[in-house]
């Protein structure tokens, strides 16, 4: 939605787009920490959290490092007009955009279901349970 800017194009070109990807953050950020820490032991919910919000910054630095010099490059190439900036930007929002599809593809790919503990109605009983200890 925000690569189609142009050289003549104005700020309000890019507001459709950080609405999306606003809404996008705001639901994505809480269904992960929910994830991460339903998958671990309680005791271990600390160590999760952690790591989780440490790869999340990680991720961020590289993404800004990464998609900086892919804007850097473009924009060195228009010889910093404004048709340069523009190029720059697309290429980047493009780059950035592909980087999340191919993401959004793993995770469908690797990710494994989740399977739900039986129910308290198909646990053996307390009698069963020690007769089959004898």
């Amino acid at each position: 939605m925000q690569a189609r800017i142009g050289a003549d194009s104005t700020g309000a070109i890019l507001i459709p787009g950080l609405i999306v990807a606003g809404l996008g953050v705001g639901c994505v950020l809480p269904a992960n920490a929910s994830a991460v820490l339903a998958e671990v032991p309680r005791e271990r919910s600390g160590m999760a959290g952690g790591a989780l919000n440490t790869f999340r910054q990680l991720g961020l630095a590289f993404g800004v490092a990464i998609f900086g010099t892919i804007f850097t490059d473009r924009i060195a190439d228009g010889q910093g007009s404004p048709a340069g900036f523009a190029d720059g930007l697309n290429a980047t929002l493009l780059v950035a955009s592909a980087t999340a599809l191919a993401a959004a593809l793993l995770v469908l790919v690797l990710v494994r279901k989740h399977t739900a503990a039986p129910d308290a109605a198909q646990a053996p009983e307390p009698a069963e349970l020690s007769a089959h200890a004898d």
